[in-house]
C-alpha cells in the first residue's frame, strides 16, 4: 500500500476488478421494491399480511404488558442484577479498574492521532497505520 489515506485506499477497488458474484444494483422506489420483494406473487402477498399482522400484534402485547407491568422489584434489586453477590464495599474496584481502562484508550487515540497515525475501524478489524 502507498502512502494514501486508508480509508479511501480501502474503499477503492480498481478498474476492472468488480466482484462478478455479486448481484446487480437496482435502485427502485419504495413502492416497486414493495412490489417486487413483498407483492411479486399472491402467495409472497398473503405471506407479507400474516406475518406483518403477527408482528403488529405481538408488538402490541409486548407494549401492554411494559407499560402494565410493575418493575418495584427490578428497582428493589437493581445492584444485585449488576454486579450479583460481588462484596457492596469492594464495588469501588469495578469502578476504578472501569476509569483506568476508559483514560488509557482516550490517551492512546490522541496521542496516536496527534502523531500523524491513524486509526481505521472496518468491518473485521481495528487497522493502524504509520
Amino acid at each position: 500500500m502507498t502512502g494514501g489515506n486508508l480509508a479511501t485506499d480501502l474503499s477503492r477497488v480498481p478498474d476492472g476488478l468488480d466482484d462478478p458474484d455479486a448481484p446487480p444494483s437496482q435502485k427502485l422506489p419504495p413502492g416497486e421494491w414493495l412490489k417486487q420483494n413483498l407483492f411479486s406473487s399472491a402467495f409472497n402477498s398473503l405471506l407479507t399480511i400474516v406475518v406483518g399482522g403477527a408482528l403488529v400484534v405481538i408488538g402490541i402485547l409486548a407494549a401492554q404488558w411494559i407499560i402494565r407491568s410493575d418493575f418495584q422489584i427490578v428497582r428493589d434489586n437493581i445492584a444485585n442484577f449488576m454486579v450479583g453477590r460481588y462484596p457492596r464495599d469492594e464495588l469501588w474496584r469495578i469502578w476504578a479498574s472501569g476509569y483506568i481502562f476508559l483514560t488509557a484508550v482516550g490517551l492512546t487515540t490522541g496521542a496516536l492521532a496527534r502523531s500523524g497515525h491513524e486509526l481505521a475501524l472496518t468491518q473485521d478489524c481495528l487497522l493502524y497505520t504509520s
